[in-house]
């Protein structure tokens, strides 16, 4: 099991979802309404905030 010891793999993983989420929401964006772009952005508020109380 010491082939796959990588100290740092879950920063690798966190960067690479980070960028490609920012990427699909750059060209996916563009096909959303302003309403549904909203209710997004108050959904993911919502659970950052849940998140930071719990």
């Amino acid at each position: 099991m010491d082939f796959f010891y990588f100290p740092g793999i879950g920063t690798v993983v966190i960067f690479f979802v980070i960028f490609f989420g920012g990427i699909c929401g750059l060209v996916g964006g563009k096909f959303l309404t302003e309403k549904i772009r909203q209710t997004l952005q108050i959904s993911c508020a919502l659970a950052v905030i849940f998140i930071g109380i719990y």
